[in-house]
């Protein structure tokens, strides 16, 4: 963007530009001007300004036909289907019309008596017309940049009569005031004149308005020439009205008489944007300083509206689909999870609209699709995005035959209406779209591109042996499928640049496709394929529930296994095709299509990519990143002092490292409230009894330049600084006590230094009368003072009453493990003297234990009942988070150099969570296996402690021979009842490792 007015726009002088623009816009506020006002108004956008420069300023086609017309003789001009001037420039299009309309006409002539005269005037009408459309070809054809649907808009929009208040006549532009609007593009000027381009989406080139100081009148908000030469700079956005002529140079001008402001601009924009991040991360900058990537993403709503209107031409319905899945398919892809709060319920982001499409083929439609957003957690390339937007669709009584041939046709007219030719550029060679594209069968297709007899290697050892010849790394837990997969991606796609269609692929890779008929070990699938990736799929769609039960339930297996992109086994879709599906085929292509095309990556092509926030943006080295504290404790220092030190070190801490220790600043409540965050990185708090070892701790730490607060007792003694750095200043450091130390940096570093130190716990356990002081009117946890084989107990009703739709119960004590810590609740009955009430979740919110019942008929405050829990599950959340924290202790034992982040103990994928990272995180599964069932197999007992934290109580769990752990989950009384434990998978992302485990039954 060019600049004047010597502002320098680089981002180190934004601050000091952005406080003269501010005083700017107070100097407008003063004129008692609204710097952004509410109304504004335009006649025209400034592409059809130019164009009417063009049209009618320069040639005057429409004059030219007018005036032709009104010599014809009526009847002929009426005949002749000749009234409108704008349906012969029309005409200019449509040569086949002008055909019709001449013989109606000539038929016409010959019923008439005077036919010789009019012939003669019809010759010459028809030579003049003749002349003046192929000069409008001519004009309309040097218009680069626009399309004929663009022409004739502008054309269109020239010979209505009015606008829709009725106020402006188009074709009399230049007997009239007319009003234009946008953003100043430039300005430039001398003391009487100034020269502005202005741009607004239409016309990013710039039109000018030329403003005379003798001329431009403060009128109302107007501006006066002088003010708005002081006040309006580059980037306002303006409203002027004035006459259309051309200024002395020959340049097409609006001559302003009124001009206001309808936005100031207070930040200034960058000359631009060389950094891919910040060009990502500001998109909207890179918007405004770059047309063309504006009109990018006008070829893009182009792309989508022309597949939108084959698909509804041809017989096609578009319905939504559900975003919110309890079991997700169609795809393999690893979905996103979110949680419903009402409904208090994990739910999957679809990965396709593929299985409820073909349950509304079930219900009895027979051509439908949708364009929606798919959400698929996998890495980040120039494919690739977790959200992003597909076109979809079924057709019933259709196979992949018909497919092949009708997406042909539907990719081709997207090409075409997207991009206005059929020839596209791909790494200096020109593809040509519009040819008919071959079709090649999968295994002929790895052969004939990569040289590899594929369908030879029958077996998996077979694919595995071939896979490492070629040097492609593949997860120990790959299939066949997957195998299959990675070596036609890896060495046959990457080579087609033509367009082709792959048909017949394998069964392995199609747990959703029809079996061919004439070989069971191939389906009815095709995917367009050039440019090296894959553009567009589809398929005969099986609608066997058999087979397809049988495909889901390998899915299932490969998944179980470890393959987290392996489908899901969706037993309501087999239940679905039981009902019966007829015939159907289905096909599908994504925003990748249109990105490919264009040869960006598909971020560039994205508005508004997902990104890391700036908070996070050291990324990988934060995640890594722990802080210990270790605390002095003796008898002598009481609980608060210990505590008091502690906050002061965390404290210490943020002040010295500060705001980058944020994910995010902060996050805001369903109602909008707002929320601040804490820091996302781990503080574990230790214990030692010796001031001198904190000293040799805190020399240790800045010699390896990690960040360290410390906190004496001469900080405890004083809060006036001036005397604590005294108290300091007549001691030697040996003799100065030390209360605390903190220590922040990475995982390794943190954890050798201070692995001789124990986890800090209060003094002493508390007193049965303390801990019934503390539960007086809320619930005494049973659960946490006693092991987890007690199942019953009688309580006392506190409260009764009704939270967001759902009934509970309060009591003075229970059973029941609230969900919490990882771990789900318990599930079980209580029962009063007239009823039992199931408790399908118990929750602890604020404060209180609520029972969620399914009814409370019966039952009142006081009321004494009987408490059960579903022993079974309990017992299998206690191996399922017992094993999670021996999965802890398997990790220290192999020195992993990953800290301990949090769990999830549910039965559905439980799994733990590390901060830091692995190479290769897969090679480690049989080495934890090992570590883990080893432990298990010590029968080690576990013990309780509980100690007094603050007031209410905690709990301390050991298992024998190993440090101790804060914990108030369930777990089993000896380690032999876990069973057998198995780390299905290890992930490693983004600074965050990602043990999944199952335990089973010895």
């Amino acid at each position: 963007m060019n600049q004047s007015n010597n502002q320098n726009t680089s981002y180190s002088s934004v601050d000091t530009q952005r406080k003269l623009r501010i005083e700017k816009m107070k100097k407008l506020q003063k004129l008692g001007i609204n710097p952004f006002p509410s109304f504004s108004k335009r006649d025209f956008n400034l592409e059809f300004v130019t164009f009417w420069f063009d049209f009618v300023h320069k040639n005057d086609f429409p004059g030219r036909i007018w005036d032709m017309q009104n010599n014809l003789d009526a009847r002929l001009e009426f005949q002749s289907e000749a009234v409108l001037a704008n349906l012969i420039v029309h005409q200019a299009f449509a040569e086949d019309s002008l055909d019709e309309a001449e013989e109606y006409t000539k038929e016409w002539i010959d019923s008439q008596e005077d036919s010789a005269i009019l012939y003669q005037n019809f010759e010459q009408y028809i030579q003049v017309r003749r002349s003046i459309i192929k000069e409008i070809k001519e004009f309309l054809d040097s218009k680069e940049g626009y399309n004929d649907t663009q022409k004739l808009d502008l054309i269109d929009e020239y010979f209505q009569e009015a606008d829709f208040a009725g106020e402006h006549k188009p074709a009399l532009i230049k007997e009239q005031e007319v009003t234009l609007a946008g953003m100043i593009k430039t300005k430039r000027g001398s003391g009487k004149i100034t020269f502005v381009s202005v741009e607004d989406m239409s016309y990013p080139q710039g039109f000018q308005f030329l403003l005379k100081v003798d001329e431009v009148k403060a009128e109302g908000d107007s501006l006066s020439y002088l003010d708005f030469k002081s006040i309006v700079e580059e980037g306002d956005y303006v409203q002027a009205t004035g006459r259309l002529d051309y200024s002395q140079s020959g340049e097409p001008s609006l001559f302003v008489k009124n001009i206001k402001v309808l936005t100031k601009s207070i930040r200034p924009l960058p000359d631009q944007l060389e950094d891919v991040e910040q060009k990502y991360r500001h998109r909207y900058i890179d918007m405004k300083l770059n047309p063309e990537v504006r009109q990018m993403f006008v070829q893009k709503s182009r792309f989508w509206s022309a597949t939108r209107e084959f698909m509804i031409n041809n017989g096609f319905l578009e319905v939504s689909m559900p975003t919110l899945e309890e079991t997700t398919g169609g795809a393999e892809a690893e979905p996103f999870v979110t949680h419903h709060n009402a409904l208090d319920q994990d739910f999957y982001l679809r990965i396709s609209s593929e299985l409820h499409q073909k349950r509304m083929i079930v219900g009895g439609f027979e051509k439908i699709f949708d364009i929606d957003k798919n959400f698929r957690n996998e890495g980040i390339d120039d494919e690739h995005l977790q959200e992003y937007t597909q076109m979809e669709f079924y057709w019933a009584y259709a196979d992949y035959n018909d497919l092949i041939d009708y997406c042909e046709e539907l990719t081709k007219y997207v090409i075409g209406e997207t991009f206005g030719t059929m020839e596209l550029e791909h790494d200096g060679k020109t593809v040509d779209w519009s040819k008919k594209w071959d079709r090649i069968q999968y295994y002929d297709f790895v052969e004939k591109y990569a040289g590899i007899k594929l369908a030879e290697y029958d077996t998996l050892e077979k694919l595995q042996n071939l896979a490492t010849s070629l040097g492609l790394e593949y997860e120990e837990s790959a299939g066949k499928g997957r195998l299959i997969d990675l070596i036609y991606k890896k060495t046959a796609r990457p080579k087609c640049i033509e367009p082709v269609w792959l048909i017949d692929l394998p069964i392995e890779v199609s747990p959703l496709a029809k079996r061919k008929a004439d070989n069971p070990e191939l389906t009815e699938r095709m995917q367009l394929i050039a440019y090296g990736s894959e553009l567009s799929n589809g398929f005969s769609e099986l609608n066997d529930p058999v087979d397809q039960l049988e495909r889901f339930q390998e899915q299932q297996r490969l998944r179980e296994a470890g393959d987290g992109e392996a489908m899901m086994l969706d037993r309501d879709y087999v239940q679905a095709l039981e009902i019966g599906m007829p015939p159907t085929a289905g096909f599908a292509y994504s925003e990748r299509l249109f990105s490919v095309l264009l040869g960006k990556p598909i971020r560039e092509t994205t508005p508004f990519p997902l990104m890391r926030s700036e908070e996070n943006k050291v990324g990988k080295e934060k995640e890594t990143q722990v802080a210990h504290s270790i605390l002095l404790k003796n008898e002598d220092i009481q609980l608060w002092e210990q505590i008091n030190a502690a906050s002061h070190l965390s404290a210490a801490f943020a002040a010295r490292v500060g705001q980058s220790l944020f994910f995010s600043n902060s996050s805001r409540s369903q109602d909008g409230e707002q929320i601040l965050m804490n820091i996302q990185n781990a503080i574990v708090i230790k214990q030692t009894d010796s001031s001198a070892k904190i000293l040799e701790l805190k020399r240790k730490a800045e010699e390896l330049g990690l960040s360290v607060a410390t906190f004496t007792k001469d900080m405890l003694d004083s809060s006036d600084d001036s005397k604590v750095m005294e108290a300091h200043a007549i001691k030697n450091i040996e003799d100065i006590e030390f209360r605390g130390v903190l220590v922040f940096g990475k995982i390794k570093a943190v954890k050798e230094l201070t692995k001789e130190f124990e986890l800090w716990s209060s003094s002493g356990a508390p007193t049965k009368n303390e801990i019934s002081e503390f539960y007086s009117g809320s619930t005494r946890l049973l659960s946490l003072e006693d092991n987890t084989y007690l199942y019953n107990c009688e309580a006392n009703v506190l409260e009764v009453g009704n939270l967001e739709g759902s009934d509970y119960i309060i009591l003075d004590q229970t059973v029941f493990y609230p969900q919490g810590g990882g771990q789900p609740s318990d599930v079980g009955v209580i029962k009063s003297d007239s009823n039992e009430y199931n408790v399908t979740k118990c929750q602890k919110i604020d404060g209180k234990v609520y029972h969620f019942v399914d009814s409370l008929e019966g039952v009142g405050v006081n009321d004494k009942v009987e408490v059960s829990i579903n022993a079974e599950l309990r017992k299998l959340h206690a191996r399922i988070h017992t094993a999670g924290h021996i999965i802890d202790e398997a990790v220290k034992n192999l020195n992993l150099d990953i800290e301990a982040d949090k769990g999830y103990h549910f039965p559905q994928g439980p799994y733990v969570q590390y901060i830091g990272e692995l190479e290769n995180p897969s090679d480690y599964i049989n080495d934890l296996n090992t570590e883990i069932n080893k432990i298990v197999n010590k029968d080690s007992k576990i013990s309780y402690q509980l100690f007094q934290k603050s007031v209410e109580p905690e709990r301390l769990m050991t298992v024998e021979g190993y440090k101790p752990c804060h914990c108030g989950g369930t777990h089993v009384q000896n380690l032999n009842e876990i069973g057998k434990v198995n780390i299905r998978k290890i992930k490693s992302k983004k600074g965050l490792v990602k043990v999944s485990y199952e335990v089973l039954d010895n």
